[in-house]
């Protein structure tokens, strides 16, 4: 039964909102909600692509680093065999 109701109530909130919206776009609420709409899809991807790519401190160089000292101590251990 919930299932049958649910998109009736959620068609509705998205109409309301929409209204509201058209009726006042600049209350504090839509604000936020722009705001968050912004962040997620816009500010959070760009931020995600770049820590990825040209981070100095990536994942990968620390990788890199990890395997290079995994190697050293490796080299050294068996130096003393």
């Amino acid at each position: 039964m919930i299932a049958l109701i649910g998109p009736g109530i959620i068609s509705f909130g998205i109409l309301a909102l929409i209204l509201g919206i058209l009726s006042n776009p600049w209350h504090p609420l839509f604000v936020f909600l722009y705001t968050l709409f912004i962040m997620s899809f816009i500010i959070v991807p760009i931020y995600l692509i770049y820590s990825v790519f040209f981070s100095k401190n990536s994942l990968s160089s620390k990788e890199c680093e990890i395997n290079i000292k995994i190697d050293e101590i490796s080299k050294k251990q068996n130096h003393k065999r």
